[in-house]
């Protein structure tokens, strides 16, 4: 934010970031609508696959497995976000052709949509987790309730980062790479009572 944080522009950039979550969230609900219209076991393959997704992406997070960000090096991801940044610092610089009362606004409000675009284990998990809902308006609301649940943690390191001792920061992101291979066991095991390999014991 340019300096000490403050909670207006705090709040358009979460705003931002929660647009692209949800988006990117109905996307992948449109996705696993279309795969599970095929065939009657088609959701619950989704639900496996997705589930696996997860799971590798939690122990990722775990230091487990190697980062999957790596993986869009070499489709230009990086180059992409670098690009995006840099028009987003001339939005805010002398030659913007924003008015000067809106270049601070714009910049926020693209930085927090850039960072809904970051390759991070856990969106990659929530969204395989809104794939397998297979429907836009679920895979909306995972990646939105997802967003939600990260804006205390994103406050707390905005406002509060000189604070919070390293040690802390890596139990949490433990605690969260935890959460996420726990979520992907359970669609595992939701996909596969779907098919019938195990019992549904109130998975459905």
């Amino acid at each position: 934010f340019g300096g000490r944080p403050r909670p207006l522009a705090f709040a358009g950039f979460s705003l931002a970031r929660l647009a692209v979550y949800t988006w990117l969230g109905a996307f992948a609900g449109s996705v696993g609508e279309a795969l599970s219209v095929r065939a009657a076991v088609a959701g619950a393959w989704l639900a496996v696959v997705a589930g696996l997704v997860a799971l590798f992406l939690g122990l990722s997070l775990l230091q487990l497995f190697p980062d999957p960000a790596r993986l869009l090096g070499p489709l230009g991801w990086d180059r992409f976000l670098a690009g995006g940044m840099a028009g987003a610092g001339r939005l805010s610089g002398p030659g913007s052709p924003l008015p000067r009362p809106l270049r601070k606004a714009a910049l926020v409000l693209v930085l927090g949509g850039l960072q809904g675009l970051l390759p991070c284990g856990l969106v990659w998990a929530f969204l395989a987790r809104a794939a397998a809902a297979s429907s836009p308006g679920g895979g909306a609301a995972t990646m939105l309730a997802f967003g939600l649940g990260t804006i205390p943690a994103l406050a707390a390191l905005a406002f509060l980062a000189a604070r919070v001792p390293e040690g802390v920061r890596a139990l949490l992101w433990k605690l969260a790479g935890a959460l996420v291979v726990a979520g992907g066991v359970l669609l595992v095991l939701r996909g596969l009572a779907g098919l019938g390999v195990v019992p549904h014991g109130g998975l459905g």
